[in-house]
């Protein structure tokens, strides 16, 4: 039986993120302001919504310890499988 991992972004991956989908945001909530065209602001709007969420998943993992993960990863040790032969 093998054990699983999370895997997550690494801290400089975080930082990087964090501060592209923040500045993201920032330009999502400026054309937000400057559009009252239906489909352009509503185009806007889902940029801005999705850029904040990434800010939220950067910023989780850059300043939490556990984090979120991408995904989680099963890894099963040599030892384990000699032992079963």
């Amino acid at each position: 039986m093998g054990r699983r991992m999370r895997v997550r972004p690494s801290k400089f991956q975080s930082t990087i993120g964090f501060i592209g989908s923040l500045v993201f945001s920032v330009i999502g909530i400026g054309l937000l302001i400057g559009f009252r065209n239906n489909m352009i602001f509503i185009f806007f709007l889902l940029w801005t919504l999705i850029a904040f969420i990434q800010t939220a998943f950067y910023g989780i993992n850059l300043f939490t310890k556990k984090g979120i993960s991408l995904y989680s990863v099963s890894i099963e040790d040599d030892k384990e499988k000699k032992k079963d032969k």
